[in-house]
């Protein structure tokens, strides 16, 4: 398997299936590795590094909804893409699934084909994603470290404004991911407008995390 073979997380509570679907991946190039609990996900999350999540929707300890909240609420996992695995075909559980921001909504049964190229579609759409917030589409924290490195060097006079959003979790817990998601992009509207309206050349706005905008 090659060092940098994408490292897949799949989160299924039956063996057999589970151990097809590392076993499939891992023969074309991927790094797969399975969960059978939602616990077990969470703690490998933590100690591990994926480029991307698969979860069946029906967990012994918990339901996909519900783990994927908790990788969304996480820095360091909250930009992971995730993939449903489900039989459940009705609409109400693919908006659900959208809402929490999963990418891709597979239902069963399926072909490992398909499987493989959504998973390298999804894989592809992240990479290309990288250096822009998923939310707000302004410059993520690796490009923003970069340009703030740089302002010591400007010969022109800057200042630096820090936009937080304190209290988005409590929002997020009491309203929901959308209503948390349109408050955060209502701010990088703003941030926008600032830099265009007020700016001059060279002045920026991007992420320094999820929840704090800064503009320069």
């Amino acid at each position: 398997m090659e060092d940098d073979a994408p490292r897949i997380l799949f989160v299924e509570d039956d063996a057999e299936l589970a151990e097809l679907l590392t076993a499939s991946l891992n023969a074309h190039g991927f790094e797969a590795l399975a969960a059978g609990t939602g616990a077990e996900a969470m703690q490998r999350a933590a100690d591990e590094e994926f480029q991307l999540v698969i979860l069946d929707i029906r967990l012994p300890d918990t339901t996909a909804y519900d783990l994927c909240n908790r990788l969304r609420s996480q820095r360091r996992t909250q930009e992971w893409p995730i993939l449903f695995l489900t039989e459940k075909r009705g609409r109400d559980d693919r908006l659900h699934g959208l809402e929490l921001g999963v990418v891709d909504y597979i239902t069963k049964p399926f072909d490992m084909t398909e499987l493989r190229l959504r998973i390298r579609n999804a894989l592809q759409r992240a990479s290309q994603h990288s250096t822009m917030n998923a939310v707000t589409e302004l410059p993520d924290a690796p490009l923003v470290a970069l340009r703030l490195a740089a302002l010591p060097e400007r010969a022109d006079p800057w200042a630096l404004v820090i936009v937080a959003a304190d209290g988005l979790e409590a929002l997020r817990e009491t309203y929901g991911f959308l209503a948390a998601d349109e408050l955060m992009r209502a701010l990088a509207l703003i941030a926008q407008g600032t830099v265009r309206d007020l700016g001059g050349q060279g002045d920026f706005a991007g992420h320094y995390d999820a929840t704090t905008l800064l503009i320069f």
